[in-house]
């Protein structure tokens, strides 16, 4: 789970603003997975870059993993487009 804010921006950027860390490693894991997540999904559906500012993030060191986060991002993707149709 996390909870991230998608802004218009010229270049694609992620931004850490995570401020309640146990585990610094496993949270950079999860924003990093968020943010790759995000960036795939705007490429494969030809939408402009956006930066991205992930707020929170529920990391877990059993159920979190680069593949979990990777789909968060590209729903986070698909949940602000289907805001903005």
């Amino acid at each position: 789970m996390a909870r991230v804010d998608l802004e218009p921006a010229e270049e694609f950027e992620v931004v850490d603003a995570v401020t309640e860390v146990a585990d610094r490693e496993l949270v950079d894991m999860c924003v990093a997975s968020l943010g790759a997540g995000v960036a795939a999904e705007l490429r494969d559906e030809g939408l402009p870059p956006v930066r991205v500012v992930v707020r929170w993030v529920l990391a877990h060191a059993v159920d979190s993993n680069e593949y979990v986060y990777r789909e968060a991002g590209r729903r986070a993707v698909r949940a602000a487009a289907q805001h903005l149709a």
